[in-house]
């Protein structure tokens, strides 16, 4: 999926906004999330815009086009606590991807940029959320982004 560069009669628009729609597609799509204040401590979460659920199925955002997941960014209401996590996996097709990360004791956010992965047009996409055995509750929000190939 990519922004068209317009024409009229025939005549193609200025440079400038032919240069305008390729930075737009470069940017790739972003997929928000967020939830409000939920119990996580030893629980498991899929993480979507307005809601966290127990059922991968209902938490899903499909993929319109050829790309790779180059960033992930959590943030969370509060922190874990002493000695405490909130484990973020991305997952596509209902399986784990390498692409994690951590929010431990006295931070609130993590963002992931190592372990990019390839997606496909109409992959699924899942943010999984761990939280360790006592880890307290919080609200969280982040982001997705989808990369379209070049």
């Amino acid at each position: 999926m990519s922004l068209s560069k317009p024409t009229v009669g025939g005549l193609n628009y200025p440079a400038r906004l032919d240069a305008a729609c390729d930075a737009l597609n470069a940017q790739g799509i972003v997929f928000p999330f967020a939830c409000d204040t939920l119990a996580i401590g030893g629980a498991t979460r899929y993480l979507r815009h307005g809601a966290a659920e127990t059922t991968e199925a209902i938490a899903y955002f499909t993929c319109p086009y050829d790309g790779y997941v180059n960033k992930v960014i959590l943030q969370s209401g509060g922190t874990p606590g002493s000695g405490q996590t909130y484990t973020l996996t991305m997952r596509k097709n209902a399986a784990d991807q390498s692409m994690t990360g951590q929010i431990t004791n006295g931070n609130f956010s993590v963002t992931i940029t190592t372990n990019a992965f390839a997606v496909a047009a109409g992959d699924v996409l899942a943010v999984k959320l761990v939280g360790s055995a006592s880890a307290a509750s919080s609200s969280f929000r982040g982001c997705v982004v989808v990369q379209p190939f070049a």
